[in-house]
């Protein structure tokens, strides 16, 4: 079948979702607003109107309007798997599979640090397999041990990271579930990336392109951070994802060996991110992870322009809605807070 007919319905459906993507004018409009109430009342005309009336419901708080915002991202992440065809599909369960061990590693930090099962329950935001019947269980047992009953049994690799590394989280010692965490966040890039190379001709090259930068931008980010702290964790390999696009491991590992975080960041500059990089003002470690997701976000835009039927599609569309929920997230929560509207720009990605 050509490939016009596989994504005929994908295309149609994208297109007009992406019509509701928040316009220049709307994130300005909210920018000005200086009452989180009234930002979610102009929300209330947007496709997020269900979402938004939930919260207006309950008390205003961060917690609840994450909830309803990356609630109604599943939704529509779901919505978008129906119309997938067949043989991508594999590519967009993994990624989908991606947030569900986000929710599995919010659980195991709630259970580390012994939060009471209702408060906990409150800033959980259930996805797929860790649905709310799930996750209420998992709290409600008190028992990090036994999380490792709630991965798949095929998650052979996963339940062997668990086994290797739940000595350092029960050890709770400073930064005890951070080994953990970004363990499952390399295994679950993994996955995503191994469905990738499943894939051909122009569908793997788009693919590649909108999930390599992302891998990258993890990657360079777990680096940069490790510096940060300056703390030698030996084998940098083990907390890089073995896979590379625009930057190589050379790079990754030089990056790592280099005398202070300026000197990494010298030789990140040198590489295909440098003229990302070149658009952070102060180079912080916040501004750096900003830049590179903003620059996925305008690669992902731009898979709407010209032939749309391929995968690259669905991954741009599904990787624009996740930085505008995040965005709407960043914004209320900046309002909430009184945080100057300045440094909320800062911090927003699609605007």
């Amino acid at each position: 079948m050509r490939e016009t007919g596989r994504y005929a319905t994908a295309v149609a459906l994208t297109g007009a979702l992406k019509s509701f993507i928040l316009t220049p004018s709307q994130y300005e409009n909210m920018l000005r607003i200086r009452d989180p109430y009234k930002v979610l009342t102009m929300l209330e005309e947007t496709v997020y109107k269900q979402a938004v009336s939930e919260v207006l419901d309950k008390t205003l708080n961060i917690e609840n309007i994450e909830r309803a915002l990356l609630t109604h991202y599943y939704d529509v992440f779901r919505k978008v798997l129906t119309v997938t065809p067949a043989y991508v599909k594999p590519l967009l369960n993994a990624i989908l599979a991606r947030h569900e061990l986000t929710c599995l590693k919010t659980l195991i930090k709630l259970l580390a640090q012994d939060v009471e099962p209702e408060e906990a329950f409150r800033t959980i935001i259930p996805v797929g397999r860790y649905n709310e019947d799930v996750c209420k269980i998992i709290l409600n047992m008190r028992d990090i041990s036994r999380i490792i009953d709630f991965v798949k049994l095929e998650e052979v690799e996963l339940k062997s990271i668990f086994s290797s590394l739940f000595h350092i989280v029960l050890s709770k010692k400073i930064g005890y579930t951070a080994p953990l965490e970004t363990a499952i966040d390399k295994y679950a890039m993994i996955q995503v990336w191994n469905e990738v190379q499943k894939l051909k001709g122009f569908d793997r090259k788009m693919a590649e392109h909108l999930i390599g930068m992302e891998i990258d931008a993890m990657n360079i980010m777990t680096v940069l951070r490790i510096k940060s702290i300056g703390v030698d964790i030996g084998n940098i390999g083990d907390f890089i994802i073995p896979a590379y696009y625009k930057i190589t491991n050379d790079t990754l590992i030089k990056m790592y060996v280099a005398p202070s975080i300026s000197k990494a960041m010298d030789i990140l500059m040198e590489s295909y991110y440098g003229k990302v990089i070149l658009l952070s003002r102060e180079k912080t470690l916040f501004e750096v992870e900003v830049s590179l997701k903003r620059h996925i976000a305008k690669e992902s835009a731009k898979v709407f322009q010209g032939d749309r039927f391929h995968v690259g599609i669905l991954i741009g569309f599904l990787n624009l809605k996740f930085y505008e929920v995040n965005d709407l997230i960043t914004i209320i929560n900046g309002k909430i807070r009184e945080i100057p509207e300045e440094d909320i720009r800062k911090a927003l990605i699609l605007y």
